[in-house]
């Protein structure tokens, strides 16, 4: 069997390299140059650091959508999230971030998701902004200063203050 690809690399907070994508699971590469893998998490694309240090790492499909890092454990646990929609057995997490209230923003090929956490658990709705096809395909996100940085295969647009502007390639 061929390898696939990395999709993605990210840097955490304490110097750890970590590759999504490939076939063996999640990889890091800590500050002593040791490679450790993850095997539980085949189907990882991305993956990103809360601002209070909490890892997550997003992949491919209804039964990878979201994983948190246990340090102690040194494993991913899988969340169990608790959909307000019906998603689809292929559901990618391209992109995440995360707003000042601590929740996790999704940026998938079936549109935003945000992810909360309560007592009774996590759950998700998606996000309708208003000029965007709910379902439209995202491949990040990033949220600075309250903006809502979308990227899409065509566009991009910042949400701001409940106004969308698109930047397109014209």
């Amino acid at each position: 069997t061929t390898e696939s690809a990395i999709k993605f690399i990210y840097r955490d907070k304490k110097g750890n390299k970590w590759f999504t994508g490939r076939d063996e699971g999640l990889v890091r590469i800590d500050t002593t140059e040791t490679l450790w893998k993850y095997a539980n998490i085949r189907k990882s694309v991305v993956i990103k650091e809360s601002p209070d240090g909490k890892l997550y790492c997003g992949g491919q499909g209804i039964d990878s959508v979201l994983f948190i890092y246990n340090g102690a454990l040194d494993t991913f646990l899988p969340l169990h999230i608790e959909f307000d929609f019906v998603p689809s057995e292929n559901l990618i997490v391209e992109d995440i971030a995360f707003d000042s209230l601590r929740n996790v923003w999704m940026a998938t090929n079936e549109g935003l998701i945000k992810v909360t956490e309560d007592e009774e658990g996590f759950r998700a709705e998606r996000i309708t902004l208003r000029g965007i096809d709910i379902n439209e395909p995202l491949k990040a996100i990033e949220i600075v200063n309250d903006n809502f940085w979308l990227v899409y295969s065509y566009a991009i647009d910042v949400y701001h203050n409940g106004q969308v502007i698109f930047y397109t390639r014209e």
